[in-house]
């Protein structure tokens, strides 16, 4: 029964999930510690979501970025909102993800909606990966989900063969990497659109030898909501949207687009704030 219900949620994703784009107001808040310095980031705006079957199609245009820090050298990070966007689980969940992981029902009641089911998933050899899913099953459409992913799981979900190895022949590795993940899908436009991400990280790495060791800590929040004033994407709004590249932790190679994309986010206006 469980299986057959999460197979059914991996049918219809194209068809419940982000049915054409739409942009939508959005608020982001992060906060980092690392090694050297306290870093904290806020930014608003407006951020177009694309159809489902886009793999890169997320935008923004920013209005309002607040950048808190002990001096003007920093620049902002919209790294952690390019993760919460297309990190959504929703596009990493298929029949192999379902095989790969053991599902339990939980005891979990939803009072208001009784078709609402919880399955605590983990995974079943190796390399760390575990969370819950809610399921409207009535619908077949997970509506809000926690990943809690350790160090091997991150590395070969978010790195390849090819940049593990060069980055390990110049004596770079990562000891630990672990995340906690917890979105929330609403309803807008007869789809569902993520509009709520809360992304935790805990990352070390060592370098020259492991001499050198480098710790980040981070913590953030995207929200989006539809906007208070209809606004339709082509209007004459002025915007000047910003492409999103899909994150990458390691880069050995970039491309002219995706270099360009990311020069264009780290020269947005911002307001600083000393700390």
């Amino acid at each position: 029964w469980v299986e057959n219900i999460l197979k059914s949620v991996v049918k219809n994703k194209s068809k419940n999930y982000q049915q054409k784009e739409i942009s939508l107001d959005y608020t982001f808040n992060l906060q980092s510690l690392s090694d050297s310095s306290g870093y904290a980031f806020e930014s608003s705006g407006k951020i177009i979501s694309p159809e489902y079957s886009e793999k890169e199609g997320f935008k923004i245009c920013p209005k309002l970025n607040i950048l808190k820090y002990k001096d003007e050298t920093a620049g902002p990070d919209f790294m952690q909102l390019r993760r919460s966007v297309y990190e959504d689980f929703i596009h990493d969940f298929d029949n192999g993800f379902i095989k790969k992981h053991r599902f339990t029902q939980t005891s979990y009641i939803d009072e208001n909606n009784e078709n609402i089911v919880q399955f605590a998933f983990e995974q079943r050899k190796g390399e760390g990966n575990s969370g819950y899913v809610m399921v409207d099953t009535l619908n077949k459409v997970i509506t809000e989900f926690e990943q809690i992913s350790d160090t091997d799981y991150n590395i070969k979900s978010n790195t390849s063969f090819f940049t593990r190895t060069i980055a390990s022949s110049r004596g770079f590795e990562y000891t630990i990497w672990r995340t906690v993940i917890h979105g929330q899908f609403s309803l807008i436009d007869e789809s569902y659109q993520l509009t709520d991400s809360r992304y935790q990280l805990y990352r070390q790495s060592k370098a020259r030898g492991g001499k050198d060791l480098f710790f980040t800590n981070i913590e953030s929040r995207l929200t989006m909501k539809t906007p208070n004033v209809d606004v339709h994407i082509g209007t004459t709004e002025k915007c000047n949207w910003l492409k999103l590249p899909t994150p990458r932790s390691i880069t050995i190679i970039m491309g002219k687009e995706t270099r360009l994309a990311e020069e264009a986010l780290d020269n947005v206006v911002v307001k600083y704030q000393l700390f």
